[in-house]
């Protein structure tokens, strides 16, 4: 699996430092159902292993929404999510011009722990993303395919509430796509494909 960014390795360090910033003595409670939406700068690797000179950079903004249901045990909580993004997220190659990741689902499981108004969480789940590259920047619909690629996601982040239902959140995930076919010209040409992404959230969610 591909290695976080040295950006992604940052937001990393400042996320957890408001995770020690938001502590205090009381905790706050999470227990039940919640919804909201998110902003996403997103960064990929991606490379044509076949014949591609070497990885490209795709990037770019995602917007999405998350629903979820939290079981907490004192200042324990447990929980499963789901995330549906779109954006435009794209970057071009000798031979994906562009490349472009459209429509995103993630469901995953997150554990988290309560401190007073703050819950600092990680979470890991499965993804499922909607690749598609032009072969030659032709834009003909024949030159075109689009898969969807699966892959596994890890985050971490923190929920802080800023009353009695709405809470803010700070985020950073990584996606690591297992290795992948792109079939151009109805699989007469085969490029086999690898791709990872590194997402840096902000959100606004509402408990129930």
């Amino acid at each position: 699996m591909r290695n976080m960014t040295k950006s992604t390795t940052r937001r990393l360090l400042v996320v957890s430092a408001m995770i020690i910033a938001g502590t205090s003595a009381q905790a706050q409670s999470w227990d039940g159902f919640y919804a909201g939406g998110v902003v996403g700068a997103v960064d990929m690797t991606v490379e044509d292993l076949s014949y591609g000179s070497g990885p490209i950079n795709p990037s770019g903004v995602s917007f999405g929404g998350f629903a979820g249901y939290n079981f907490q045990n004192g200042n324990l909580v447990f929980g499963v999510e789901a995330l549906v993004e779109g954006g435009d997220v794209s970057g071009t190659d000798s031979y994906m011009d562009p490349f472009t990741r459209g429509t995103s689902g993630s469901l995953r499981g997150r554990v988290g722990f309560v401190a007073g108004d703050a819950l600092a969480f990680v979470a890991v789940g499965a993804t499922a993303s909607e690749f598609t590259a032009d072969h030659d920047g032709s834009g003909l619909a024949a030159d075109i395919v689009t898969i969807t690629a699966t892959g596994v996601s890890y985050g971490i982040g923190v929920d802080y509430a800023v009353n009695d239902r709405g809470f803010l959140r700070v985020e950073v995930n990584a996606t690591n796509y297992a290795d992948d076919v792109l079939p151009f010209y109805g699989a007469a040409d085969n490029h086999d494909l690898a791709a990872s992404s590194q997402t840096f959230y902000l959100g606004y969610g509402i408990n129930f």
